[in-house]
């Protein structure tokens, strides 16, 4: 184990040396190391990076440097409200107040609600900081060898306007010298190839997956008419933990119907999912006939006509260029047309009575609702996971065009029914409590030891938009070092499956010589079973896995951030390492019931997949459902 006398200082971004306080005739923009790897040191150059590691190297160098993160330390006023981010960014689907991306009942536009506002807000936090860079320090040139937006969200036309736009505002002289490095470049703290890329999928593979996940739609279909047994079917699409809970027990009279690719693939798994009456549903291979191509190009061409007859700068320029390029010109619009014709003939093929989604902002999950709705099915959203900000979206709150794509919002506890509330959503909401808890279900709080350190890395979620994504690896470092500093004999950092380039996160750390065990994979289980406790984010639903578990999890809240202390009800939450070390050092722990309960109504609903079930199985009769998550005795 390294010793640390202290944890690192001066981390943040936010922290600006007062010596840079003076005006600078030249900014430099950079996005990786090897931009800033041969300069010579030039007090007359003020280095913008959007890199962490780049940054830090040109502090060590004794090169004037700044994360452009440090110019966005207050809301930007000109940006609008930070929880309207996502709602402001998608108004490009109406045309003269009508949705012009219509296609067989479906709004195309609005399935890439998630993929246009990720890609607005980060045209917008770069086009600010260097705003307000070029206000502030007051050069006479700026050169451009390149700037980089989380997933490679801006491209090299979006990185010259924004730049162009900056020094035509301020009557600085650009000097043009981008030098771009290949999105899957391993000096980037995320590693892929292009946003929206296909994974590699050979044609065989396909086949067979489409042979496979037809002959179990088939084989339920048939178990259902040998068994003669008339039920209500509820197409989930939710996480694995919440699928594996439902499927593991339900009452008779109801049944969930699950994506034909997700059931187990072990033999005697997948029969006892069949003969306990799991129903097995495939989409449907479909093809867009020329009709419906010659559709999807006239939608195109309607966009295209409009923004021609009113043209743009800024954002709107910025976003209607991500939109042409990565979601027209790539055939992401064809393939989520061909997304909705096949779930239409899915919901043809299965009589649906409910629907209970995951997460309605997701693409998949919006086809779903808006064609359930076509056919008559009500839609409920048992979220996914930790919803802590105000941000609004149109598939829970609606929009001055039309209504939310969700019914009813089936609530984990008080504290979703609070947010919902804060942000517009549903305004009806029934408690079932969160069914992925069940499996984790521990009864107790075990006692708190501080051998083995579980460190989940901070993110800047989506919905908080505020947020800085360089705080990831100052939190990370400044965590690291504080727990070696209490003495833990083992730390391990684990990041969660995405981009997230796990050799850039072990850099972080050996630059200031700190040891700990770095890995990346999608579960959780084993790792709790490890560690005596976790360090983590307050946005993430490890925060009340853990809890759940019995372990004592450390809710780290990042600053600036768009979470509503509010909605964290008796959740004591840490800013920084100083913070941790007061908690460690004093013993304390998060009230682990109290948490619970307000979060998850982990002691009043006792078992939350028996009262998911419940639930479903009342409206199937025709009963009214106690929105409070009081059981009933009209089961039987």
């Amino acid at each position: 184990m390294t010793a640390v006398s202290a944890p690192p200082r001066d981390l943040s971004v936010a922290i600006v040396d007062s010596r840079l306080d003076r005006v600078f005739p030249r900014l430099m923009l950079v996005s990786h190391r090897r931009h800033v790897a041969g300069l010579a040191v030039d007090p007359e150059t003020l280095v913008v990076s959007t890199d962490w590691l780049a940054w830090r190297d040109c502090l060590d160098r004794g090169q004037p440097a700044i994360h452009f993160e440090a110019m966005l330390t207050d809301w930007p006023a000109e940006r609008g409200a930070p929880h309207l981010c996502h709602q402001r960014h998608c108004q490009w689907v109406f045309l003269d107040g009508h949705d012009a991306s219509r296609f067989d009942g479906v709004s195309l536009g609005k399935l890439f609600v998630r993929d246009v506002s990720l890609a607005g807000n980060a045209f917008e936090r770069l086009a600010c900081a260097l705003d307000r860079a070029c206000t502030r320090f007051r050069p006479r040139e700026m050169v451009l060898l390149d700037m980089r937006a989380e997933l490679d969200l801006v491209d090299a036309i979006q990185k010259r306007q924004i730049a162009a736009e900056a020094c035509a505002r301020h009557g600085i002289l650009l000097i043009d010298r981008l030098d771009a490095p290949a999105p899957g470049d391993k000096g980037f703290s995320e590693r892929l190839d292009g946003y929206g890329a296909p994974l590699p999928d050979p044609w065989s593979r396909r086949v067979m997956r489409g042979l496979y996940t037809e002959a179990l739609d088939l084989a339920g279909r048939v178990l259902a008419l040998v068994r003669r047994r008339k039920s209500s079917t509820v197409l989930i699409l939710s996480n694995w933990a919440t699928v594996r809970t439902l499927t593991q027990d339900f009452p008779a009279g109801v049944a969930p119907a699950i994506m034909a690719g997700i059931m187990p693939k072990r033999p005697k798994l997948l029969w006892r999912w069949l003969t306990d009456g799991v129903v097995p549903v495939s989409l449907p291979a479909v093809t867009l006939t020329g009709a419906e191509k010659a559709q999807i190009r006239a939608i195109i061409d309607a966009y295209e006509q409009a923004w021609a007859a009113r043209p743009a700068t800024g954002v709107e320029l910025g976003l209607r260029n991500f939109i042409r390029q990565r979601i027209f010109a790539t055939g992401w619009i064809e393939d989520m047309a061909r997304q909705v014709k096949s779930h239409r003939r899915l919901f043809r093929r299965h009589r649906f009575s409910r629907v209970v989604l995951g997460d309605s902002t997701n693409a998949v999950c919006r086809i779903i609702a808006e064609v359930a709705r076509g056919e008559g099915v009500g839609v409920d959203e048992l979220l996914n996971g930790m919803f802590l900000t105000r941000q609004r979206y149109d598939s829970r709150c609606g929009d001055a065009y039309g209504p939310p794509a969700v019914d009813r919002l089936l609530s984990w506890g008080r504290q979703n029914e609070e947010w919902a509330a804060s942000t517009g959503g549903p305004a009806r909401a029934v408690r079932t409590g969160y069914p992925a808890l069940e499996i984790l279900r521990r009864p107790a709080m075990a006692p708190l030891a501080t051998g083995r350190a579980l460190v989940l890395p901070i993110y800047a979620d989506c919905d908080d938009t505020p947020a800085f994504t360089s705080n990831i690896f100052a939190n990370m470092v400044e965590t690291v070092a504080a727990l070696h500093q209490m003495g833990c004999a083992s730390i391990r950092v684990k990041l969660h499956p995405g981009p997230q380039n796990l050799d850039y996160y072990a850099e972080a750390l050996r630059r200031f010589g700190l040891e700990a065990e770095i890995v990346k994979d999608s579960g959780l289980d084993r790792h709790l079973a490890w560690a005596d406790f976790v360090v983590g984010p307050i946005n993430s639903g490890a925060f009340v896995e853990t809890l759940a578990a019995g372990k004592p999890y450390y809710p780290v809240c990042p600053v600036p951030s768009l979470i509503d202390r509010a909605l964290l009800g008796p959740t004591p939450v840490i800013s920084g390492a100083a913070d941790l070390v007061a908690m460690l050092r004093a013993g304390k722990v998060i009230d682990r019931d109290a948490v619970l309960e307000y979060f998850c109504s982990f002691g009043s609903i006792g078992n939350a997949a028996r009262r998911f079930w419940e639930v479903m199985l009342l409206e199937s009769r025709g009963y009214d459902v106690d929105p409070a998550g009081a059981s009933s005795d009209r089961l039987s």
